[in-house]
């Protein structure tokens, strides 16, 4: 079974209180992976370094910006498929 952290600076981290949550595929109702249970202090700590980078982030160009956020996009679109098929082969 998958066990999802938070993403955290770069790194994958686990919860503060090492907890998890269940996921659960709506179709089945069988248990589809566990999402870390974030707390305060994840949340907090995750908003703290958002705000140490927008320094950087603020000073690229638009062009730049956009080739960041294309990237992300790509990324995103990607794992989708990723999880999309594993999930299909898992039922």
């Amino acid at each position: 079974m998958k066990y999802i952290n938070n993403w955290i600076n770069g790194k994958e981290v686990k919860s503060n209180n090492g907890e998890y949550v269940e996921k659960y595929n709506p179709h089945t109702g069988m248990i589809m992976s566990y999402f870390a249970n974030s707390t305060n202090i994840d949340v907090n700590q995750s908003v703290d370094i958002a705000n140490s980078k927008f320094s950087e982030w603020k000073n690229f160009t638009p062009i730049k910006r956009g080739e960041y956020l294309n990237r992300l996009v790509e990324l995103m679109r990607s794992n989708s498929l990723f999880c999309i098929r594993n999930w299909k082969n898992n039922e």
